[in-house]
């Protein structure tokens, strides 16, 4: 972006000298909008992209807690499992039971937070256009309509410790986080009538509502 306010100014100043001194004065004003709006553009993208990337540094954050919890998680379980094992064989008194009732629910309890995670994670995946090549790596329940999201209130545990593993190996591939990088200085697609005028461009932008839709106007016009 830097090099387009150059090539910018440049194209600018270019035609304050073909044009000549009387015609570049009537048009100066536009010659200095031009200017001002290149200015405004790199500026805005370069708040865009540094926005972006402490987003994808959150998401990289929360990857890793999620996986060290469910790590840690994983483990209380089987703790927890050896030790109600330990005292069903060892007494069967009333504080015993009580003991073992508060680790069955704490298990149930880590397992159902566990499937809500998974299925958060399958929830915002599944329209990305990687997913379809990775699906069948999962044990997903399904109906007519593709993935049965209420199923997964039924999911077996040996069927979501599977699920999360390979959840694990693809977060920490950040495969659905990686996306194709437009090649440097290729011109957007399309003709100018493709495109939009410069006023179109001038509407869209006002029109945006939100930093993705302002990086959508400006990928359109070869900008992004």
């Amino acid at each position: 972006m830097p090099e387009l306010k150059e090539e910018i100014k440049a194209a600018v100043d270019d035609i304050r000298t073909k044009a000549g001194a009387e015609i570049a004065d009537k048009i100066e004003d536009s010659l200095i909008s031009i200017v001002t709006k290149t200015n405004s553009m790199v500026t805005q993208s370069r708040e865009l992209e540094s926005e972006v990337k402490e987003l994808r540094a959150e998401a990289y954050n929360k990857r890793h807690a999620l996986k060290d919890y469910e790590k840690e998680a994983q483990t209380k379980i089987q703790d927890y499992e050896d030790k109600i094992k330990t005292l069903e064989e060892n007494s069967n008194d009333e504080e015993t039971k009580v003991e073992m009732d508060r680790l069955r629910d704490f298990e149930k309890e880590t397992i159902e937070s566990q499937r809500s995670d998974f299925k958060s994670f399958v929830e915002g995946v599944k329209d990305n256009a990687r997913f379809e090549k990775v699906s069948s790596r999962f044990k997903l329940p399904s109906n007519d309509d593709g993935i049965d999201f209420e199923g997964f209130a039924q999911m077996q545990y040996d069927d979501l410790k599977h699920n999360l593993s390979q959840m694990r190996d693809l977060q920490e591939l950040e495969y659905f986080d990686s996306t194709p990088e437009k090649p440097k200085g290729s011109p957007p697609p399309g003709g100018k009538a493709q495109r939009g005028s410069d006023k179109s461009f001038e509407e869209q932008m006002k029109m945006a509502k939100s930093r993705k839709e302002i990086q959508e106007v400006m990928d359109a016009h070869g900008m992004g």
